[in-house]
């Protein structure tokens, strides 16, 4: 016949730290994709633009950067646009402006990195 069970003992120390494990493999080389676009005036639509392009990816880095073309009065419109992104699938990615749509086209360069991307630096 058993008795009853006991009460809970007391943790013990936490024992000492494994070695640590051999360094792993170098992982491939990061892809990157380098588009110049325009984010045209009139393709604004309540105060949102999509890019499309067969690179974008759900879950590729995106970061949009000024063309070295950019003229003062592109760089002041797209200042006050105070432009953030709003949603990325594959094919495409989606601008909005918190502040004013601009009223000229501004030259971009959007880098894209990400695995999913075959081909190094257009």
């Amino acid at each position: 016949m058993n008795g009853e069970k006991g009460e809970k003992g007391i943790q013990g120390e936490i024992g000492e730290q494994g070695p640590q494990g051999e360094k792993g493999d170098t992982g491939p080389a990061a892809i990157v994709r380098s588009i110049e676009t325009i984010l045209i005036a009139t393709d604004w639509v309540d105060g949102q633009i999509t890019i499309s392009s067969e690179y974008i990816q759900t879950h590729n880095y995106i970061v949009i950067g000024l063309h070295n073309s950019i003229t003062l009065e592109q760089y002041d419109a797209l200042s006050i646009a105070k432009v953030i992104c709003t949603s990325q699938n594959n094919g495409s990615i989606t601008l909005k402006c918190l502040g004013t749509v601009p009223s000229i086209d501004i030259p971009v360069v959007m880098i894209i990195e990400g695995e999913q991307l075959d081909t190094i630096i257009s």
